[in-house]
């Protein structure tokens, strides 16, 4: 993953960074390995796949309290089992993703702004509990490790998504 220096602070000042294990090169800052979460497609889930999260556009911060000034947010759209989104501080440039979800993590594929270059990155997904039926396993709720789920999608954060996606249907 790519950030601009100030992003990048903001990961480690407020401890994403020990979730994605980052490493800098140079200028440029690279996703090394992501924290390990088990797997919950084992004997718990059986031989049914289970979606974390259902479709629609969802917003993350490093704060509950939107629009933050040297805070992170994640704004993403999920269809299926794909996403795309942005990482983003205010007032300040965001870098696009598309990726995958899985049961366990956003598997992300981070386009910097800046040099136009792809970096995989990955968001570890937290389940608080999980039912114990085996017809019709549900985890819930799901949060992004070290993240805080904002449920008012603003203006702003919709235009970066938009931007966001058409620049992935191209």
């Amino acid at each position: 993953m790519q950030f601009t220096a100030p992003c990048l602070q903001s990961f480690l000042r407020n401890g994403v960074a020990l979730a994605v294990g980052l490493t800098v090169s140079g200028l440029f800052y690279t996703d090394v390995y992501s924290t390990e979460v088990p797997s919950h497609s084992s004997s718990v889930y059986g031989s049914q796949s289970v979606q974390p999260l259902e479709d629609g556009v969802y917003l993350y911060g490093q704060s509950s309290v939107a629009n933050q000034i040297g805070t992170t947010y994640l704004v993403f759209e999920v269809k299926a089992t794909r996403v795309v989104g942005a990482f983003y501080m205010p007032h300040s440039s965001f870098d696009c993703f598309n990726g995958t979800l899985r049961a366990d993590q956003l598997a992300l594929n981070v386009t910097n702004s800046y040099e136009k270059t792809n970096y995989p990155y990955s968001v570890a997904l937290q389940t608080e509990a999980i039912s114990a039926s085996a017809v019709n396993p549900v985890a819930s709720p799901v949060g992004l490790a070290g993240y805080r789920q904002i449920h008012r999608v603003g203006r702003r954060d919709r235009q970066i998504l938009s931007t966001c996606k058409a620049g992935y249907t191209r």
